[in-house]
C-alpha cells in the first residue's frame, strides 16, 4: 500500500489553559464586582459547578429598570417597578449574613416611579435594601426609600438621591431617613434634582464628612446640624434663599465649601473654600439691597469660611447707565467682619458697562476695615478706576472715607499694582494706617 496515498494525521492541540479557573476565589468576587448588572452577575451561575454560586457572594449588585419609557401608563410604570423590587428582595434574601456569607458593599437600585397618589413610593422601599443597608458597607441607593426607625441603616455610609419628585409630607419622612437616627453612620450624602423639598432639616450624624446638595430649586428652607462635616457643595439653589438667612447650617469643621448661584440667567457665581485654607468670591461694591443684586449671597458664605486664612476677593463696581438710574446703594456693608483673615488679595473690576472713569478707595477701605488681622495686603486696580466727576456719585459713598483710619497693626506688606497718580488712589494709599 502507497503510504503516499494515506491521509495525514495531525496531533490534536493541547487544550488552552483555563486562567479564571486557576484564580481564587476572592479574585473572582473581585471581577463580578465589576459587571454592569445584577442579571449578568446571575448568569455567572451557568458557566460551571464552582461558580453556580458564586454569584450569592458577589460584593456588588446594580439593579436598574433602565430608561423611563413615556408610552406606559402610571399602573405599568408601577408594576414594572415592583418586579424590580422583588428580584431586588428575592436576589439580597440570598446573603445569609448570619451563616457566613459576606456583606454586600455596593448595591445600586435605579427606577423612575412617581405614585400620582402619594409621591414617595414607601410600599415599594426594597425590604432586602432594608436588611442590607442595615449591614452593609456603602450602598449607593438610586430611589427614594421611606423613613425608618432608629438604627435602620446602622452601616449605610455612601447615599445618593437624585431626579425623584416629593408630594406633601414626603419632605418630612426624607429628613426622618437622613437623620442621625436612621442612619448612625453615613458618611457622604448626596441630594440632587429633587422637586418638591421645599424645607430640608438634616440632623446628620458625626459620621458625615461630604455633603452635596444640587439643584434643590424648590426649596425654602434649609437646617443643617453636622459636625463632623468637612466637604459641602451647594448648586442650583436660589440666591433669596441664602440673602434671606433662610439656610443655616452648623458645621464647625468645614474645610471645603462649594457654593454657585445665579444672578441671571448670564449671571453664574462661584465661590469656592478650597480645602488649603483659601476662599475666592466676587462682592460687589454697589447694588439693590432689596433685590437681587446684593452681597447677601457672599455674605452667607463667608460665615462658613472660618477655616481661611487667605481670601481673594473680586470687588466688582457696577455703574452702568441703568444702575446708576436705579439708584443703587452701597452693599458692602452687607459682609461680615473676618479677624481669621491674614492674607487679604483685592481685585478691583469694573464692569464692562461702567460709562466714564469712578473712584474706587471709598468701597477698597470700607471692605479693607472688615479684617483687622492682615499681615499681607494686595490690591489690583482697574484701569478703568480714576477720579469721579459726578459729585452725587454712589461712587464715593461714604463721604468722609478718606479721613478714617484703619487699623491694621498686624500689617506687614502691602502690594499695590495698576496704581495711576489720580486723587482718589493717592487718598487710599496716604490713610493713617496705623501698623
Amino acid at each position: 500500500m502507497d503510504s503516499t496515498n494515506l491521509p495525514e494525521t495531525t496531533t490534536p492541540p493541547p487544550p488552552a489553559d483555563d486562567m479564571i479557573s486557576g484564580l481564587t476565589e476572592d479574585l473572582l468576587l473581585i471581577i463580578l464586582g465589576f459587571l454592569p448588572a445584577a442579571r449578568d452577575v446571575v448568569r455567572t451561575s451557568a458557566l460551571s459547578t464552582r461558580w453556580r454560586n458564586l454569584w450569592t457572594l458577589a460584593p456588588a449588585l446594580r439593579f436598574d429598570i433602565g430608561q423611563r419609557n413615556l408610552r406606559l401608563t402610571d399602573d405599568a410604570e408601577a408594576a414594572a417597578a415592583g418586579r424590580l423590587v422583588a428580584a431586588v428582595d428575592s436576589v439580597l434574601a440570598r446573603r445569609d449574613v448570619d451563616a457566613g456569607a459576606p456583606d454586600v458593599k455596593d448595591l445600586e437600585i435605579n427606577f423612575v416611579f412617581r405614585s400620582v397618589e402619594s409621591g414617595l413610593p414607601t410600599s415599594l422601599a426594597p425590604r432586602g435594601f432594608a436588611r442590607c443597608a442595615s449591614r452593609s458597607a456603602a450602598p449607593t441607593v438610586g430611589v427614594p426609600v421611606a423613613g425608618a426607625g432608629a438604627d435602620a441603616y446602622r452601616s449605610l455610609a455612601d447615599l445618593l438621591l437624585s431626579n425623584v419628585c416629593l408630594d406633601d409630607g414626603d419632605g418630612v419622612r426624607l429628613c426622618n431617613l437622613l437623620s442621625s437616627t436612621s442612619c448612625p453612620s453615613l458618611r457622604r450624602l448626596e441630594l440632587s434634582v429633587i422637586t418638591g423639598l421645599t424645607i430640608l432639616r438634616l440632623d446628620a450624624a458625626a459620621t458625615l464628612e461630604e455633603l452635596r446638595l444640587i439643584g434643590l430649586r424648590d426649596m425654602e428652607q434649609m437646617e443643617v446640624d453636622a459636625p463632623g462635616l468637612r466637604d459641602l457643595t451647594v448648586k442650583g439653589i436660589t440666591v433669596h434663599l441664602m440673602a434671606a438667612a433662610a439656610a443655616r447650617i452648623a458645621a464647625p469643621r468645614l474645610q471645603a465649601l462649594a457654593y454657585e448661584y445665579r444672578r441671571s440667567w448670564d449671571d453664574c457665581q462661584l465661590m469656592v473654600l478650597d480645602g488649603e485654607r483659601t476662599a475666592k468670591l466676587r462682592v460687589l461694591s454697589h447694588g439693590d439691597p432689596a433685590g437681587k443684586h446684593n452681597n447677601g449671597a457672599a455674605a452667607w458664605f463667608l460665615q462658613h469660611c472660618a477655616a481661611a486664612d487667605r481670601l481673594d476677593i473680586e470687588l466688582k463696581m457696577e455703574f452702568d447707565e441703568e444702575k446708576l438710574h436705579a439708584g443703587i446703594e452701597d452693599v458692602i456693608k452687607d459682609i461680615p467682619k473676618l479677624p481669621n483673615i491674614t492674607d487679604l488679595r483685592i481685585t478691583v473690576a469694573m464692569s464692562t458697562d461702567t460709562m466714564d472713569t469712578h473712584a474706587i478707595g471709598a468701597s477698597t477701605t470700607k471692605l479693607i476695615a472688615k479684617f483687622s488681622r492682615i499681615e499681607y495686603l494686595s490690591i489690583d486696580i482697574d484701569k478703568k478706576a480714576g477720579d469721579c466727576t459726578n459729585f452725587d456719585c454712589k461712587c464715593e459713598q461714604y463721604k468722609g472715607w478718606n479721613n478714617k483710619m484703619i487699623p491694621l497693626e498686624r500689617l506687614r506688606i502691602a502690594d499695590i499694582r495698576n496704581f495711576l497718580p489720580f486723587d482718589d488712589q493717592i487718598e487710599l494709599l496716604s490713610i493713617d494706617v496705623n501698623f
